[in-house]
């Protein structure tokens, strides 16, 4: 199974994920994020950042979590790799996500994402226990 899939969406783009558990959705969803912004095999795990989200509910929280990767990245130009979350709720998350700085010498940035939208989201657990998600970001 592949972690994330890219999504063709009108005018925008979206990931599609599945996990075997909330922890390594989420992780998989902030790895395809990041996909849309830089290639992964040109980014390094050199330093890792905490980034923590609250909201109402697992769709909620997906869309905090997302919008506080997007944050990190307009704010410090860090681009995540690797994802440890490592407290999950349905209203908070916290995340160790490993990375580096955006370095315009190694890495070829393609899409810059501007949101994460409520268009189309879903996120569902299955009877057997895993999880899946789907979010369109707006570019």
């Amino acid at each position: 199974m592949k972690p994330y899939e890219v999504v063709e969406h009108t005018a925008d783009i979206g990931i599609r994920a599945q996990g075997r558990s909330a922890e390594e959705l989420f992780g998989r969803m902030g790895q395809g994020m990041f996909s849309l912004i830089a290639p992964p095999e040109q980014v390094k795990a050199a330093e890792t950042v905490v980034v923590k989200a609250q909201a109402d509910g697992w769709e909620g929280l997906m869309v905090a979590w997302l919008r506080e990767l997007i944050y990190l990245f307009d704010t410090q130009h860090f681009l995540g790799k690797e994802f440890r979350i490592g407290r999950l709720e349905p209203t908070r998350l916290e995340a160790t996500v490993g990375g580096e700085k955006l370095d315009l010498a190694r890495h070829e940035p393609d899409k810059e994402i501007k949101a994460v939208t409520y268009c189309d989201l879903k996120l569902s657990q299955d009877p057997s226990g895993a999880w899946s998600a789907q979010v369109i970001f707006d570019i």
